[in-house]
């Protein structure tokens, strides 16, 4: 076996937990850097087992709540902490879980925001379809935008997108196959299919010229223009697309816009186009269903029109079209 599969005889208590994650239970290593860091903001980098105490994880979460984190964070502290506390019970430094007691909080999960199919259209064609803006570095903020749709990446996923990761699908010219590397929740590499004539030409173009002219001797595919030779990183890529989403005038109107929409987009039109849950999860790569089907909602006039073709008590065909939809939003008072 390889060394990393070796039990590190010394080290912190962090570094063997870590450790553990990593090749006992076989988890991504963005998944154990957040484990770790919320351990750290919870006890600090030194804990001891004498720190597992639910008195002070309640009182570090106080402070975390008190400082503006969102349930889903405090979700995450809670998380991290149990594993943390089942490690040590397994390894035999505790008789038993000292943490398994504290329940995680209620987490809100409102309806994910998503762009119309026409905002989709100006962020990924651009004004002019088929053509990429003359300035090597809107030309990549461009590609990196329609590749987060298309693929429905998050934005680490298309900072770490290599030229070797796109591949084209043997007669499909318009196919593409992209490798995921270090995706979240995922112990190894995942893959996506996307098929769209005029990306697939625009990606071609960027590769051959645009990312050159960033940086020659990158192998990644949207390389960082001040970095070379290095990834993206995911900061330097969330503003990028954001700036390519702001040029192509998608506006908040009640959401909130980042990049992260685009994802929420593809996951939304997926479902919408009839394509089931399961089909839908396995490309967004999400741990759980229950993800995928916040997704799949149904809009008011949607439902409306349903029960036109099918409820027996539908109206006439001289009924008003569309009051559902507004007696809906003036109830709800939105906009």
């Amino acid at each position: 076996m390889g060394s990393q599969a070796t039990k590190p005889a010394a080290g912190s208590l962090l570094d063997r937990w870590c450790h553990h994650l990593r090749v006992v239970r076989g988890l991504a290593e963005n998944t154990i850097g957040l484990y770790r860091r919320s351990i750290v903001v919870l006890f600090g980098e030194r804990v001891d087992v004498a720190d597992l105490t639910p008195k002070n994880l309640e009182a570090a979460l106080s402070r975390e709540f008190a400082s503006g984190r969102s349930s889903g964070t405090l979700r995450v502290r809670i998380a991290a902490a149990r594993s943390l506390g089942a490690y040590l019970a397994a390894d035999g430094q505790v008789p038993r879980n000292p943490l398994a007691a504290v329940a995680l909080p209620k987490l809100y999960q409102g309806r994910p925001g998503s762009l119309t199919r026409p905002e989709v259209r100006r962020v990924v064609y651009g004004p002019r379809p088929g053509r990429l803006p003359r300035d090597p570095l809107a030309a990549r903020n461009h590609l990196m935008a329609a590749v987060a749709y298309c693929g429905a990446l998050r934005v680490g996923e298309v900072a770490g997108l290599r030229v070797a990761d796109v591949v084209r699908v043997p007669d499909v010219d318009d196919a593409r196959v992209l490798r995921i590397r270090h995706a979240k929740w995922a112990s190894e590499d995942q893959v996506v299919y996307w098929r769209d004539a005029i990306v697939a030409r625009l990606l071609a173009a960027y590769t051959r010229e645009h990312r050159l002219e960033i940086d020659p001797e990158s192998d990644f595919l949207f390389p960082s223009a001040r970095r070379s030779g290095r990834a993206m990183a995911t900061s330097t890529a969330y503003r990028a697309i954001s700036r390519h989403l702001a040029g192509a005038k998608i506006r908040p109107r009640g959401r909130r816009i980042s990049p992260h929409i685009l994802r929420h987009s593809a996951c939304t039109h997926l479902l919408q186009a009839g394509a089931e849950q399961r089909v839908v999860q396995h490309h967004m790569r999400h741990a759980s269903i229950s993800t995928t089907a916040r997704y799949d909602h149904t809009s008011a006039r949607e439902a409306e029109n349903l029960w036109r073709k099918h409820h027996p008590l539908r109206p006439g065909r001289r009924a008003q079209r569309g009051f559902v939809a507004e007696m809906a939003e003036a109830m709800l008072g939105n906009p």
